[in-house]
């Protein structure tokens, strides 16, 4: 936790980490290693109510974790809320502090009102601008920026709409939610006994559950021998080399043509959210002729040198 902590953070989540200072019956030794690490440094919103129940064994504990800095700690407020199915119980966190934001409003592209006519002739002035070259991050870099810049006078943006949901328990729900509550209520059945390799049936629940899980880690634990070892150098030096030499296909060695292109982008699902590049299904399937043939160009460049770090046009079009 060295450095993690300044003026305003906060850290949250299951740490699996039990100690008496935030509620658990016990202290185990990562709830002892988390106390020290913690000390001097944050503070704990815990108020000792437990955040988990075990449908299993109907047991309770607080394993999720709250802590912030100090100078937060006046602020905030820290509550468990009702069950909403899950066996740890949602955690409602608040800070009554109020802040001056600044930064870039959260607008989006009005594609209704686009002068797509504009935006090709822009795109195609724009990208014929630089010379090609054979270096894919820079062609990237300069079809990405022209496009962008070719938006900003083309397609009008406004605020997104926010919409806020919240849950509630309607009429029809709230039966289904006691019913619910009523089977999560710890019962007094005998649970099941383990019967261990050796024959020795497990006493308790936690005598069963540490059988289990030293059954699934005997279980899960995998055991590679030499040869094992041997033959996946071999076949990673194999993929390795593939990368060198000419498909024996000759149809992986020819270059996309224009035409598949524009088929890929006139089938192109607008709809979806852009991927890695940013880049919305809009602007590239109203690209100019110019623009088009430029983006093909990029298909080909990375197809050719095979390199994905960082392309993202290239690969995702390429491959439609």
């Amino acid at each position: 936790m060295e450095g993690l902590f300044d003026d305003n953070t906060i850290i949250l989540g299951d740490f699996n980490a039990k100690n008496t200072t935030w509620g658990s019956t016990i202290t185990n030794a990562r709830g002892m290693e988390l106390s020290i690490l913690v000390t001097d440094r944050a503070l704990c919103l815990n108020d000792g109510t437990h955040t988990f129940r075990s449908s299993s064994y109907g047991s309770t504990d607080a394993l999720d974790l709250t802590f912030r800095s100090p100078g937060l700690f006046p602020y905030s407020s820290w509550r468990v809320l009702d069950n909403i199915g899950s066996d740890h119980l949602p955690i409602l966190v608040e800070i009554d502090l109020k802040v001056n934001c600044t930064g870039m409003k959260n607008l989006h592209w009005n594609f209704k009102k686009a002068d797509w006519s504009l935006f090709e002739h822009i795109s195609n002035n724009l990208i014929s601008q630089e010379p090609i070259s054979d270096n894919l991050e820079k062609e990237l870099s300069h079809f990405k920026h022209s496009i962008f810049t070719d938006a900003k006078f083309s397609i009008p943006r406004g605020k997104s709409i926010q919409t806020h949901t919240f849950f509630a328990h309607n009429s029809d729900l709230k039966p289904l939610i006691a019913q619910r509550t009523e089977l999560l209520k710890p019962s007094n059945e005998e649970t099941n006994a383990i019967i261990s390799d050796n024959g020795h049936v497990s006493v308790d629940a936690r005598e069963a559950a540490e059988a289990l899980a030293q059954h699934y880690a005997n279980e899960s634990r995998l055991a590679f021998s030499s040869s094992d070892k041997h033959l996946a150098k071999v076949t990673r030096n194999q993929i390795k080399s593939c990368r060198d030499r000419p498909a024996d296909n000759p149809l992986f060695n020819v270059d996309f043509t224009l035409p598949e292109l524009s088929y890929t982008l006139q089938n192109l699902d607008t709809k979806k959210s852009p991927g890695p590049d940013s880049i919305p299904g809009h602007f590239l399937s109203h690209l100019g002729i110019l623009g088009m043939e430029r983006l093909l160009y990029v298909c080909n460049l990375s197809w050719k040198t095979g390199t994905t770090k960082a392309v993202e046009i290239g690969h995702r079009y390429s491959h439609s």
